[in-house]
């Protein structure tokens, strides 16, 4: 699990402007800001499982392996 944090630099005109941001196209939650007209530079954080596609197949045959091994390590003790 990675974490990513960057500055998301948004310009409103109006008072008490919610923001929409969206990041890799999904738009976050957003809560009413209570902030003046001008540039405004808002900090992001999120985890990601970078490749989570590819993470959940590796822990799919971690999970074979393991029950492999289980299997044979009580076969053998018999």
């Amino acid at each position: 699990m990675h974490k990513l944090s960057f500055n998301y630099i948004k310009y409103t005109d109006e008072f008490n402007k919610k923001f929409n941001i969206y990041i890799d196209g999904k738009r976050m939650k957003s809560e009413t800001l209570m902030v003046e007209p001008g540039l405004h530079e808002i900090k992001v954080e999120q985890y990601h499982i970078l490749n989570s596609v590819y993470f959940l197949f590796g822990a799919f045959l971690m999970a074979i392996s393991f029950f492999g091994y289980a299997t044979e390590s009580a076969y053998l003790l018999k």
